[in-house]
């Protein structure tokens, strides 16, 4: 049977929908920054930044704030309405975002109402060694007698280790965004609301948020789950054949004893050669 895509296409329209979908223009997939970590880290300081060219003021910092305040996430937490209210009641169009300071994704400090935010942005990688508690160490001694927020910003919203750090996902990025297009429909420029639309689309892609996305790969997956879940299992299976044989390529001494697609065992030249019996007759 062709299970080519075309084939696919035929006998499932469904995937041609999503193709298509998948396919659409988008500059930050031309420039191939989708998982690019510190290019998501610049996108959000220029939305967080009040005095940037999107027209936002402190709109998009103050909203991200009390959405990642209010998650169910971080609700078991104390301060969690003294933050709230503060955050509502200043201003913030003096705040000053910084990137990559003492090794900080973003860091964001407004002087005038003491309060700092610290954001440790995960795209693709996880937590490593204490980062967490080192940075926030690091502000608490920089920034001392400020309010600060330290917040772990991730696709997934995933739990920090560390107990002092909100969870954040990309869908309160994307639900502040959307909330945001709305409020400035009528004084946003054209050229400024394309360019976060397509930043929008990559992050709808990679949380699956997109409604179109998500519906036509449900409908595509309950009308074909067998064949599905079959491809998938068969595309993580481990497979080292390929590995084996150009590793056998490499050393002429390989003896091949058996073989599957997950181990291989196999033994040197060298390791066969069997000690000479002793034929010596005592007499």
């Amino acid at each position: 049977m062709d299970l080519t895509l075309n084939h696919m296409i035929h006998v499932i329209p469904e995937i041609e929908q999503l193709s298509i979908i998948l396919r659409r223009f988008n500059p930050f997939k031309v420039l191939k920054i989708g998982d690019v970590e510190i290019r998501h880290s610049n996108m959000l300081a220029w939305l967080l930044s009040p005095r940037e060219s999107h027209g936002f003021n402190d709109r998009f910092f103050k909203d991200y704030l009390i959405k990642a305040l209010n998650s169910s996430e971080n609700q078991t937490r104390d301060d969690i309405d003294e933050n709230i209210h503060a955050v509502i009641l200043s201003n913030y169009n003096n705040i000053t975002i910084l990137r990559e300071q003492n090794k900080i994704d973003i860091l964001c400090v407004c002087h005038e109402n003491k309060l700092v935010v610290l954001i440790e942005n995960k795209v693709k990688s996880g937590e490593h060694s204490d980062q967490l508690n080192r940075y926030l160490r690091d502000v608490n001694s920089q920034y001392s007698g400020y309010r600060i927020i330290p917040i772990l910003l991730s696709v997934e919203g995933i739990v920090p280790t560390s107990i002092k750090y909100l969870a954040s996902s990309y869908k309160q990025v994307i639900e502040v965004i959307d909330h945001l297009l709305v409020v400035y429909k009528d004084t946003i420029k054209p050229t400024i609301r394309d360019f976060i639309l397509h930043y929008k689309q990559i992050v709808e892609e990679k949380t699956m948020t997109d409604p179109n996305l998500l519906n036509i790969a449900k409908k595509i997956y309950k009308e074909n789950k067998e064949a599905i879940d079959l491809i998938y299992s068969v595309g993580n299976n481990i497979d080292i054949c390929n590995a084996y044989d150009q590793f056998a390529n490499w050393h002429n001494n390989i003896n091949e004893i058996s073989k599957t697609p997950s181990w291989i065992t196999f033994l040197t030249s060298n390791m066969l050669v069997a000690k000479k019996p002793n034929t010596t007759t005592v007499l």
